[in-house]
């Protein structure tokens, strides 16, 4: 602001003192437009903290998100990884009986162990039922006769029946009442009946007629054979059944092929012979054994008289042992905790070979044991006794 003024000599006081209160206006205006820009500069730099914090605050609860969604995504990652590792674990271990592995599994070690089988052709000749590969037709009209013969070296009951045309070899077993087969003595004497047949002892009250229907032999074949004038009969009489033979139960036994269980305490039979559900996968396939299910540790006994074809481990049975037989037999003891014996050692029925564990493809600690005969399986529990 501007003030001129052309009043007398006093004026100049009055001139200067309106200067001085117009530079003091200036100074008043500039201080303000200073105070006013000092103030928005601290207005500024407030909203800049403001929104400094603000941004600061969101970057923390975005990291925050972040850290979930990369906890969540490792998590996830770990979950998959490890499910997929286990999948593979298991069909690298053991693939699903559905495969057949198991099967086939069995079938390798078996026929491995069979090439150290030399099978006894004289006494493997014969059905389950004793008939032998060659047999005849005879009507039985003529009472039955019988010679003697003196057991020689090599001989069997298989050999010695063929030689005289027998058909059967529980028509020796029975006639000579042989206990055990498998121990004919060199000078031992047999009596070789003339046809095929077996033994019957009359017991207290029996009727020939209820001889004739328990064996279904017709009445006057028995009473032709055994050359009878009478049907009275007496305790204690031998008669001969002709054209029949021993049930399966009395003929292993003679034979010795009736095995003892190779657990000896209680056990549960968890798993039967034939198809099944298989225990990992659910899946219907064929178990070739029976499973039974005691407790780790317990021992394991050799079912019969053998010979150790093999001991070794395998994916599918673990610790496993398989020893030959007589007559074609042999048997599988799997999953064992550790076994005790050695391929080649010779073991006699019930010694121990090994105890119960649970290796290889298994749920729990059990025996999975297999029969076979002539290289193919059977169910073991036909000839456990």
């Amino acid at each position: 602001m501007e003030i001129i003024s052309y009043v007398g000599q006093g004026s100049n006081n009055s001139f200067n003192q309106i200067h001085k209160s117009t530079l003091t206006l200036d100074e008043l205006l500039y201080r303000q437009k200073k105070l006013s820009f000092q103030a928005q500069q601290k207005l500024d730099f407030s909203e800049l903290t403001l929104n400094l914090g603000i941004f600061l605050k969101n970057v923390v609860f975005c990291l925050k998100k972040v850290r979930f969604l990369l906890i969540g995504i490792l998590a996830i990652g770990f979950l998959v990884s490890t499910t997929c590792f286990v999948h593979s674990l298991i069909n690298s271990v053991s693939k699903p009986a559905s495969f057949d592995y198991a099967l086939d599994a069995e079938i390798q070690i078996m026929e491995e162990a069979m090439r150290n089988l030399v099978l006894d052709d004289a006494t493997d000749d014969y059905t389950d039922d004793g008939t032998l590969s060659a047999t005849t037709n005879f009507t039985f009209t003529n009472p039955v006769s019988y010679q003697e013969y003196t057991v020689k070296s090599g001989d069997n009951i298989s050999s010695i029946s063929k030689k005289y045309g027998l058909t059967n070899i529980s028509t020796l077993i029975s006639v000579n009442n042989i206990s055990n087969a498998k121990q004919l003595r060199v000078g031992q004497k047999l009596k070789i009946p003339s046809i095929d047949g077996i033994i019957h002892t009359v017991g207290v009250g029996e009727t020939l007629e209820g001889i004739s229907a328990k064996y279904k032999c017709d009445y006057s074949a028995i009473l032709d054979v055994n050359d009878m004038t009478t049907n009275v009969l007496q305790k204690g009489e031998r008669l001969f059944i002709p054209g029949k033979a021993l049930d399966q139960s009395s003929l292993k036994k003679a034979l010795g092929e009736l095995f003892i269980k190779p657990i000896a305490g209680a056990y549960r039979l968890t798993s039967p012979y034939g198809y099944r559900a298989d225990p990992f996968t659910g899946v219907r396939s064929f178990h070739t054994g029976i499973d039974m299910a005691i407790s780790t540790g317990t021992p394991i006994r050799a079912t019969m008289d053998g010979k150790i074809a093999t001991a070794g481990w395998n994916n599918v049975y673990g610790n496993y042992v398989i020893i030959t037989h007589d007559n074609g037999y042999q048997t599988l003891y799997a999953h064992m905790q550790k076994y005790i014996v050695a391929t080649g050692q010779k073991v006699t029925q019930g010694s121990t070979i090994g105890y119960v564990g649970s290796t290889g493809y298994s749920t729990g600690p059990h025996l999975h044991f297999s029969v076979y005969k002539n290289s193919k399986l059977i169910d073991p529990m036909t000839v456990l006794k």
